[in-house]
């Protein structure tokens, strides 16, 4: 509960530049809900429909409190966030960097709707000031919302987990205590929730995670958006990684969908569950159909869940029939607890087995029996308002309260009286009437004419006529007062059943651990087989995981879907001994594809999924970094060098060794010279890191960087020559692009000039071009061919890098397999001494 001291209304929702310095104050708590999560429909659904009807995933209410460490604990973070119509509460806390990169990636995944920081943090010269400045430049449709710094109180946060956690389900870390700005968030998120949606928080509840930055694949947004993994960056487009993932039914599938792309995991044995899960799914298509036709019927129980966790301050028509709605709802999904439960008994897979003896929990089976204590046997979800009207209305069984009973007749007879009314006012009309029902004019009549609706005359009788094309709304007198009676007992019955209905929720919540259990599992499936519904559209193969990557014949997942034309497949190796992969060739050639490809594969890998290829095998990655959009940023005045800039430097700040990075184009905003020296030197800094690295360039002087690192690898997308024979006989040369990836430097045409011989520039010019531009080539393929002695190195390193990786599995690798191995080794060695000698 908040202290109804001091508190003030808070502002309304603050987009952009502006900030909003409200909440905690004078006045008392407000009346009604600033989020309106009392409502009765699935997100839009209805059993057998998908979960979302956009890319972008549901709709979000997550509220986040955020504070940061003062003097020498500045850059220290502690976050809680909570979607208020889901009672789970996430902590954190980590350090950060000076640019808030961790904070501003787990903001974007969370996507919130409200941030909420300590009102000392908007003053003047404030202590979080840039803070707030990057909040509103990343995140401009989250409303800030600052309270008095006292709410952020580390001792009431402590208490508060202490109160409120499920203590079987909650994962908190033992050394909580001790994280002083986690505790702080908590205190003030939890306070402003409470009082901004007037309720209360109901002891032992609430799901508490603590959800750190390890054993996760950190994505910043900037790479979020230039790899399209959740919208599109085709104006009109919807085609992303999300959307074309995305076929699950339930709105905690879709969630965890989402959230497993944007934050994928970086343990092995996390990852290789789910693919042992997605494998099973896509070798026995009885099991797949079965659990997707489960799903499809599966209704939404964490909303359930959200009103055992509440205390509504006041009960309304509208939110009793909510609770109604929702208690049918969990029968109707606890009936097929049992079918879903034996689907996934005995499987291969743990994570199946798992979630079978979660559903096996014997607190499941007293929740039904509590209600069909309470609950009508024959009451179910229906379609249609008037419909669900009535299943809620005779949701409580019949004895338990007697003038439930007689207020209920009461109901049925004004039924049946608008339906003598409808037949006796229609009689009169010499129009075919049908009596229908909506939640907003409640029954009326509607007739659909041939020729038109404006050439009709009604009688009299028939009031508030609404004409549409062929089809004709109206109502009469007699309907409008049997409607006004209706609603009346239709409150009536609420009233009484909520009596009956909020007994039976603060008995639920004894069991509300294997409700969360039951959320988990729903999410968990839905995923699963959402991901093997994508897996089985197109031949993909199940990803391996080592110290190399390692892709044959891979695809763009995207443009494999969408593409007119048949996809060309493409090989991908880097390692520790070849971590910097150069990458030239003309323009259209498809570096950019191919960039995004890598970087979209690793993602899908470490999520879970199969991936489009004959052979997969990554190397776990903490962080993936993307350099491939060129545009300049205007709201912050930064030309497209800037950013490009900026965007190296946050590369550069955060890399590591065991990250994946794509580059396209670097230099590209700027003069040729300035352009390769700041490539030259990045490259070399990239390189001392050991991250992988693609690294594609118009720049054919940086395939020099071979000569001196021996990690470096040079490829290329050459051009093909196209013969056309024209209608006088002639024939044609063109050069197209193949899109097929080869081994070393681009040396192919120069494409450039094919491009302005097109052009009117004369032909000496073209010429004179044509011979400086040979001549730079030649000078700088003798640079390359001159240092025998660094290209032996090169061949030495390379065979020692190899023999190191191969006694790593050496014990528990097939000895003649090894045997093999060593002996392509020692070709491929030669082979290298040889090309030496040669050059």
């Amino acid at each position: 509960m908040v202290d109804s001291k001091n508190l003030k209304t808070p502002a309304s929702r603050v987009r952009k530049t502006n900030v909003a310095v409200s909440g905690l104050g004078h006045q008392p708590p407000p009346s009604s809900s600033k989020y309106n999560v009392h409502t009765t429909s699935r997100l839009g659904q209805t059993p057998g429909s998908r979960a979302t009807s956009n890319g972008s995933g549901p709709k979000s209410f997550v509220v986040v409190a955020i504070v940061e460490g003062r003097g020498v604990a500045k850059g220290e973070l502690g976050m809680a966030s909570m979607d208020v119509r889901h009672p789970e509460l996430a902590l954190s806390q980590f350090a950060d960097t000076a640019g808030y990169s961790r904070l501003l990636t787990k903001l974007h995944i969370l996507d919130p709707v409200e941030i909420v920081v300590p009102e000392t943090a908007v003053e003047k010269g404030g202590d979080m000031a840039v803070l707030l400045e990057l909040l509103k430049t990343n995140l401009p449709n989250a409303q800030v919302t600052a309270v008095p710094r006292r709410y952020f109180n580390d001792a009431g946060g402590l208490e508060l987990l202490t109160r409120l956690k499920v203590a079987e389900c909650s994962t908190i870390e033992k050394d909580i205590a001790e994280k002083y700005y986690c505790l702080s968030s908590v205190a003030a998120l939890i306070k402003y929730i409470e009082y901004i949606q007037n309720i209360a928080f109901a002891c032992g509840s609430v799901k508490i995670t603590y959800k750190g930055v390890e054993n996760t694949c950190m994505i910043d947004p900037v790479t979020i958006k230039d790899l399209e993994l959740i919208v599109s960056l085709k104006n009109g487009s919807k085609s992303s990684l999300y959307s074309e993932m995305n076929r699950t039914y339930t709105a905690c599938g879709a969630r965890m969908l989402r959230s497993s792309l944007l934050q994928p995991p970086a343990n092995v044995d996390v990852i290789e569950q789910r693919l042992d899960a997605v494998e099973e799914l896509l070798s026995n298509e009885p099991l797949f159909r079965s659990l997707r036709s489960l799903m499809s019927r599966m209704l939404d129980v964490e909303q359930l869940i959200t009103l055992c966790v509440h205390l509504n301050r006041e009960e309304t028509v509208r939110i009793v029939e909510y609770k109604i709605t929702q208690i049918i709802h969990l029968k109707h999904t606890l009936e097929l607890v049992e079918p879903l439960r034996d689907a996934l008994a005995s499987r291969a897979s743990e994570l199946f087995v798992q979630y079978s003896e979660w559903l096996s929990d014997c607190r499941l089976k007293e929740i039904v029996e509590r209600l069909h204590e309470t609950i009508d046997e024959n009451v179910s979800h229906q379609k249609g308002a008037l419909n669900m009207r009535s299943q809620r209305c005779f949701a409580i069984k019949s004895g338990i309260n007697s003038s439930l009973d007689f207020v209920r007749r009461t109901y049925t007879e004004l039924i049946e009286d608008v339906s003598e009314a409808a037949a006796e006012e229609t009689a009169t009309c010499p129009y075919p009437m049908r009596t229908v029902y909506s939640v907003g004019r409640g029954f009326h009549l509607t007739t659909t004419v041939r020729d038109g609706a404006g050439g009709v005359v009604l009688p009299d009788c028939f009031i508030n006529v609404v004409r549409q094309r062929n089809t004709i709304t109206c109502t009469t007198r007699t309907l409008i007062r049997l409607n006004d009676r209706l609603n009346q007992a239709v409150a009536s019955v609420m009233q009484l059943s909520n009596e009956v209905v909020t007994a039976l929720l603060a008995d639920l919540r004894q069991y509300i651990a294997c409700l969360y259990n039951l959320t988990e599992v729903l999410a968990n499936v839905d995923m699963l087989t959402s991901i093997a519904h994508f897996c089985s559209l197109a031949q993909s193969v199940r990803p391996e995981f080592s110290s190399s990557l390692a892709i044959r014949a891979g695809r763009h997942p995207l443009l494999e879907r969408t593409a007119l034309c048949e996809m060309t497949p493409n090989d991908t190796y880097a390692s520790a001994e070849s971590c910097f992969v150069i990458i030239t060739g003309p323009n259209m050639a498809g570096k950019s594809t191919y960039l995004k490809q890598v970087a979209l594969l690793q993602i899908m890998a470490q999520a879970g999924c199969m991936v489009p290829a004959d052979y997969a095998c990554f190397r776990v990655c903490d962080h993936i970094f993307s350099r491939i959009d060129y545009n300049d940023d205007l709201e912050n005045n930064s030309s497209a060098f800037m950013v490009e800039m900026k965007d190296m430097s946050y590369i550069l700040q955060h890399l590591t060794d065991k990250s994946l990075v794509v580059i396209d184009e670097l230099g590209r905003s700027t003069s040729t010279e300035e352009g390769i020296g700041l490539s030259f030197a990045i490259c070399e800094e990239l390189i001392l890191s050991s991250a992988l690295v693609f690294f594609a360039t118009h720049f054919l002087d940086l395939a020099i960087l071979d000569a001196n690192y021996s990690c470096v690898e040079n490829y290329h997308f050459g051009p093909q020559v196209v013969r056309t024979h024209e209608e006088d006989g002639d024939v044609v040369e063109k050069l197209e692009p193949n899109h097929k990836l080869a081994k070393g430097p681009y040396r192919g045409p120069l494409y450039g000039f094919e491009l302005a011989e097109v052009s009117t520039l004369p032909r000496s010019v073209l010429n004179c071009a044509k011979e400086l531009a040979l001549k730079l080539r030649e000078q700088s393929a003798i640079l390359r061919s001159n240092d025998e002695e660094q290209r032996r190195q090169r061949a030495e390193f390379r065979l020692g890098q190899r023999l190191l990786r191969a006694a790593k599995f050496a014990k528990n690798a097939d000895e003649e397999k090894m045997r093999l191995y060593l002996k392509n080794l020692k070709l491929q060695y030669h082979a290298d001494i040889a090309a030496v000698n040669i050059c």
